[in-house]
């Protein structure tokens, strides 16, 4: 038997890459939606789509650093080693 010439990973990277794609096809598409929505002025287009952008990945970056703080924070690992172990 051949070993697998793909590395392993978790699952866990494949659905933050499946949420990343999804993420970029909502940008897309609501970046098109803005630009149809102001004609000949991009300028207006963008900051339209801005600001829904930054309103929606708000909630994101917060989880994000969050998280980064739990792991990696002045509490640590005590912070995830709690979060991690099943309560008795």
């Amino acid at each position: 038997m051949t070993p697998s010439a793909a590395p392993a990973k978790s699952s866990f990277a494949d659905a933050g890459a499946a949420r990343r794609r999804l993420a970029a096809m909502l940008d897309g598409a609501e970046l098109g939606q803005a630009i149809a929505a102001h004609p000949g002025d991009p300028e207006t287009a963008l900051a339209a789509f801005e600001e829904v952008m930054f309103r929606r990945s708000e909630a994101e970056a917060v989880a994000a650093h969050d998280t980064v703080e739990l792991i990696f924070g002045a509490g640590a690992p005590d912070g995830l080693v709690k979060l991690l172990t099943p309560e008795h």
